[in-house]
């Protein structure tokens, strides 16, 4: 089943469409999927998404951590631009 999530996350993260950022931030506090979101999150760059990717900085997932770190660099890069 987390397959499948990962696979529609990642989907939506390509999809760059403004309605997937409040889906992905959503599902940020359920743990089991929660980094798949923040891979996507990461990946659409919008700067919605900033305080939801700065709270998994503190995940205690090394790889989640660096999808966040992902995510607020591209939305850094965007703002100084």
């Amino acid at each position: 089943m987390v397959k499948i999530i990962k696979c529609l996350f990642l989907a939506l993260g390509k999809s760059k469409r403004p309605e997937a950022v409040n889906v992905l931030l959503e599902v940020l506090d359920d743990y089991p999927i929660s980094g798949h979101a923040t891979e996507a999150l990461a990946k659409l760059g919008d700067e919605r998404a900033r305080a939801g990717l700065t709270k998994m900085l503190d995940d205690d997932r090394q790889w989640v951590r660096e999808q966040a770190i992902i995510g607020l660099g591209k939305l850094d890069r965007k703002v100084s631009g």
